[in-house]
């Protein structure tokens, strides 16, 4: 059985192999193939990126349709993360939009990957380093993306998990929340996965309207199935939300007023 890798310390690895502190005003495509996967970009449908294993080789295809340069990268530090954790489990990993929009559940080796990513092109220390003294904002997602060249859901995650900001983030998509996630030092911790997104939300008003804007709202509105929400029942949860149209999704983020 092959032994499991960790991903954060493999993608670290990379990076004293390279003797750099990040990634950035690299390209991530010489990068990559200086560690042995030949990367092409092709229109695919279906696929985000794939990764082809033949004996020891390893091909890379990105989808040359994707737009965003900062979700590119992530997608092919996404497939060399596969090329570095799961080389000799299966030939073929094909990752379709879900293995990011919903990275949290699409299953370990997708995961290991998205994890893989993230530390490559986001590193831990300097990542947290960036947040400190800052407001979580909007803006501060934008900046970030921009200085890491990553996609701003991978960075508004990046923010969640590194940022010392109590703040929750939840995926909707066609109303309903796909998956959520929380800083350490946000004490609510329970969005019911499933429901329908609270009509009363920033969210929902966007899914109606195609208008983004903030709201101020009672704790219980996306915590109402938190056994915890009733220490909390004075207090208010501002809203952010982050469209993704393309998706037809919504990340929302909240933070205790």
């Amino acid at each position: 059985m092959m032994q499991r890798r960790d991903p954060r310390s493999a993608a670290r690895k990379i990076l004293t192999k390279l003797n750099v502190s990040d990634l950035t005003g690299l390209s991530l495509k010489d990068v990559v193939q200086n560690f042995g996967p030949y990367v092409k970009e092709d229109p695919m449908v279906g696929a985000q990126g794939r990764i082809l294993f033949i004996g020891s080789l390893a091909l890379i295809t990105i989808n040359a349709n994707i737009q965003h340069y900062g979700q590119s990268r992530f997608v092919l530090a996404h497939e060399f993360g596969h090329a570095e954790l799961h080389a000799g489990i299966k030939p073929l990993f094909n990752c379709d939009a879900d293995s990011f929009k919903q990275w949290l559940k699409k299953g370990e080796q997708e995961q290991e990957a998205n994890e893989f990513a993230a530390e490559l092109l986001m590193p831990s220390k300097i990542f947290a380093g960036e947040c400190i003294g800052q407001e979580f904002s909007l803006d501060l997602i934008a900046h970030l993306a921009d200085r890491f060249q990553t996609s701003q859901t991978a960075t508004a995650l990046r923010i969640v998990e590194q940022g010392s900001f109590p703040i929750a983030i939840v995926y909707s998509e066609n109303k309903k929340v796909k998956w959520f996630a929380k800083n350490r030092s946000f004490p609510l911790g329970h969005v019911v996965i499933g429901s329908d997104t609270p009509p009363e939300s920033a969210s929902r008003h966007w899914f109606n309207t195609g208008i983004s804007k903030q709201k101020v709202l009672d704790s219980w509105t996306w915590f109402f199935n938190d056994y915890n929400q009733q220490n909390f029942s004075r207090q208010r949860v501002r809203e952010f939300i982050l469209p993704l149209p393309r998706y037809s999704g919504v990340l929302s983020f909240l933070r205790l007023e």
